[in-house]
């Protein structure tokens, strides 16, 4: 195994939650870099869904808008 240093900014250590590790694997801190960015995806999509008014949609209305759309795929 190889031992490689990498020069990371001080908000993006504290982003990443990095503040007390020495020592890290690549595969850890892909993981923690993926966790990141799901987070900020996952955010970005909620923002989107309130200001379509889609985060007022009821299970029930969910569930219609998905059978919608596989009854057009499937015809």
């Amino acid at each position: 195994m190889k031992t490689i240093t990498l020069k990371i900014k001080e908000s993006d250590i504290s982003k990443f939650g990095l503040e007390n590790i020495d020592s890290l694997y690549f595969n850890d801190l892909v993981s923690k870099i993926g966790n990141e960015l799901t987070l900020q995806a996952l955010k970005a999509a909620q923002k989107a869904a309130k200001s379509a008014g889609l985060s007022k949609l009821t299970e029930d209305e969910i569930n219609s808008e998905i059978n919608e759309i596989r009854n057009e795929s499937s015809s």
